[in-house]
């Protein structure tokens, strides 16, 4: 399993826009499972995403490959990492 977490004020907007779970209204400690889903709705990996704290989001990929991270990364537009 791989594991990217994202941090800092932009944190939870950029997991909303990139999983099919919402990620807002997820209080802290508790966890959803999601979809990471391309431009054309299809499925690169499912992932599940835990809410630590107000601005800090860990989201581990559950197939074990890097192909899930590799995009969050490059999608996750102007959260930190």
């Amino acid at each position: 399993m791989g594991e990217i977490h994202l941090s800092g004020p932009g944190a939870v907007a950029s997991v909303e826009r990139l999983v099919s779970c919402p990620v807002a209204s997820l209080q802290p400690g508790r966890v959803r499972y999601g979809l990471l889903c391309n431009e054309e709705g299809g499925v690169v990996d499912d992932v599940t995403v835990y809410r630590l704290a107000a601005a800090r989001v860990p989201v581990r990929e559950r197939l074990g490959t890097s192909r899930g991270l590799r995009w969050i990364v490059r999608h996750a537009g102007g959260g930190e990492r």
